[in-house]
């Protein structure tokens, strides 16, 4: 069965409710408010009758920082499964292909939606640490929530909510809510918040970014581990194994996932038709193709065509 996928760009911040067949929650209130900064924070209290699974994309490209105060959630990226717990904080990059999302019950959820370049430009060093987290491989990032982030949410939600509050308030608590979940994920450097980060010396962060951007010049041609490390002056251990600890990808994996992120791009937005787009990846047998591209965006090619 096809499951429905939810643009958040055609909601948030102007239309906050999509259609029951998009999304199929029992009708429950909802707020949304734009900062004057360009933040949108929104507040929504969702009841789900049974499991119900979607797909959920931001053709704006936006980072999603969010609590369900209630309730957890099935979530998949880049086709790695991972368990959203109650009141755990999420951060994570809505790029280029969809989340597969599975919720049920009582689901509240309040948070913000902000571009990178916008959390770089307000939050400074702080912003452009957990963007640069995010872009760079680790995609979603759960950590528990404390009392001062639970209370910043609380009252987030509350000022979205009530009606009678006023944008200054809204805006406020917005603010207050990023200051929070910058300072949580300034105390908890981890994917799944359970161990510290590995350490790549800094004298390599310029090669492996120099890799990066190798491995990406042509995503239909690709260069070999052998010609990646020659050029980055490493030899190959050396590089699969640092480029695994920086970018939270092995190589392979990493190419792969902007290959179909790319894909992605070209079928929803830029016009061409699936053979077209595997075709302009490098690929010659579509159904290698459509296998890949699901394997990423649990979801096959030529149904976003069709949603398109």
């Amino acid at each position: 069965m096809d499951l429905p996928l939810i643009d958040l760009a055609r909601h948030l911040p102007d239309d906050p409710n999509p259609p029951p067949e998009l999304w199929p929650a029992v009708p429950q209130p909802n707020a949304v408010h734009q900062t004057g900064t360009g933040l949108t924070a929104f507040a929504s209290h969702s009841h789900y009758e049974q499991p119900v699974g979607c797909l959920i994309c931001d053709s704006d490209r936006r980072l999603l920082l969010s609590i369900w105060p209630k309730g957890g959630m099935e979530v998949a990226v880049d086709g790695r499964q991972r368990q959203l717990q109650s009141r755990q904080l999420l951060c994570g990059t809505l790029g280029a292909g969809p989340w597969h999302t599975q919720m049920n019950g009582d689901m509240p959820h309040v948070g913000l939606l902000v571009s990178p370049a916008l959390l770089r430009q307000i939050a400074g060093e702080d912003g452009d640490a957990l963007a640069a987290d995010l872009e760079r491989g680790l995609g979603l990032w759960l950590a528990p929530s404390d009392p001062r982030l639970l209370h910043a949410a609380q009252e987030l939600d509350s000022a979205l909510m009530g009606g009678a509050s006023s944008p200054l308030l809204r805006e406020a608590k917005s603010l207050e809510f990023l200051i929070q979940v910058l300072r949580v994920r300034g105390t908890i450097r981890s994917d799944g918040a359970t161990a510290p980060p590995a350490v790549v010396r800094r004298a390599d962060h310029e090669r492996l970014n120099h890799a990066r951007d190798l491995l990406l010049a042509d995503l239909a041609q690709p260069p070999s581990i052998a010609d990646l490390a020659r050029q980055c002056g490493m030899n190959t251990f050396k590089l699969k194994q640092a480029f695994k600890q920086y970018f939270g990808l092995p190589v392979h994996t990493l190419y792969q996932r902007e290959r179909m992120r790319a894909a992605w791009d070209l079928i929803a937005t830029g016009g061409l038709s699936v053979s077209q787009a595997g075709l302009r990846l490098g690929y010659t047998n579509m159904s290698h193709f459509s296998s890949a591209f699901k394997r990423v965006h649990d979801v096959l090619p030529n149904q976003v065509k069709r949603g398109g």
